[in-house]
């Protein structure tokens, strides 16, 4: 086995040709594809000054193997993590033959992580959302320590979209056909996809993107999303990218929400969604998540992801979940990311405790 690593935007294309041949049995999510990646380095890496770090693994000069790596900015820390950064790999992995053994994989991991720290420059490993089920998880496990945990819920598709209302609680399956039933007081209330050439995808792409950054980014709040280089890196992935998909909600012909999806191998991601306020009253969300699920029964997909996060409204149409597990190193960069991130949740705890205190007055 021989190993080369390869290093900023020319290593990145250097390796685009045996990445994208292995992808279509290597890379077990969306988050792992080539074009996903050079997307985000395209619109955000590379004005952040993020520096690909991919290490490739060949047998009788065949790739076997990429571990995707990068070194990014992070607040005044540098980190090494996944090529996508921190914020848009909603699970973290390496792209991997399927015919290598678990024994294989782990020696890949540890290889790896061995040859990428010269090129890290000081960065602190910091490889986020592995899961539990990931090829990456248990070589990780064995030379890495846990940083944090969080899940991922999912729906196992199964049957026709009746059978499995069926299976809900009486009382949630009602109060979906409620909801339902409020929005159509409004008119017809319909689900469709946009196709990519439809005049009308720009504009749905921004205004997800603004109703993202109004709950998102106000002030006070302790998670900020679409960052400088977000709104384009979705917009790319909309008007470029064959795995991602934009739907619209419709009640009449007035727009009540929208969602970005990615469909890949058997599996729907929910990636973003969002919806206008003045519908709130009738959970245009659960709206939206119905005719979601509905379509993903009808074209016989696997699996329906939620992703990253263990929001409330998930665990509505599901129980089932995996565990994701962020990864540092066990020396004293582990400690000092432990001990920034213990500081920063502090921070965020006085800061939304002086919002309550004083808020703002009502417009």
């Amino acid at each position: 086995m021989e190993y080369a690593v390869h290093t900023g935007e020319q290593g990145l294309e250097r390796v685009r040709g045996a990445w994208e041949a292995l992808e279509p049995r290597g890379a077990q999510h969306v988050f792992q594809r080539y074009d996903y990646v050079r997307r985000w380095y395209d619109t955000i890496g590379q004005r952040d000054g993020s520096t690909p770090l991919i290490v490739e693994r060949t047998e009788a000069g065949e790739t076997t193997a990429i571990f995707p790596a990068c070194r990014v900015k992070q607040g005044p820390a540098r980190l090494l993590t996944w090529m996508g950064g921190p914020d848009l790999v909603d699970y973290g992995d390496i792209v991997c033959d399927p015919a290598s053994d678990g024994a294989t994989a782990r020696e890949f991991v540890s290889e790896s992580l061995r040859r990428l720290r010269p090129h890290a420059r000081g960065a602190l490993t910091y490889l986020t959302n592995v899961r539990e089920d990931a090829t990456a998880f248990h070589g990780l496990n064995s030379v890495l320590r846990e940083f944090s945990r969080s899940t991922a819920p999912y729906v196992v598709v199964d049957g026709d979209m009746d059978e499995f209302m069926a299976r809900l609680p009486k009382a949630r399956r009602q109060n979906t056909q409620r909801c339902i039933r409020r929005l159509e007081e409004r008119g017809r209330v319909e689900f469709r996809w946009l196709e990519p050439d439809d005049p009308e995808l720009p504009g749905t792409v921004e205004r997800l993107i603004e109703l993202k950054k109004a709950r998102y980014n106000r002030p006070g709040a302790t998670t900020e999303l679409f960052k400088p280089g977000h709104p384009e890196f979705c917009m790319a992935c909309a008007l470029q990218d064959p795995a991602i998909r934009i739907g619209r909600l419709l009640a009449g012909d007035i727009l009540v929400a929208e969602a970005m999806m990615a469909v890949y191998r058997g599996r729907m991601y929910l990636l973003a969604s969002a919806f206008e306020a003045e519908f709130e009253r009738c959970s245009p969300g659960r709206v939206l998540a119905y005719h979601l699920l509905r379509d993903c029964h009808e074209q016989q997909l696997g699996i329906f992801d939620f992703c990253w996060g263990d929001e409330p409204y998930k665990y509505e149409w599901t129980a089932s979940e995996v565990p994701l597990v962020t990864f540092v190193d066990r020396g004293p960069g582990g400690m000092l990311l432990e001990t920034a991130a213990k500081a920063r949740r502090a921070a965020n705890r006085r800061a939304g405790a002086r919002k309550a205190a004083h808020p703002e007055p009502a417009s």
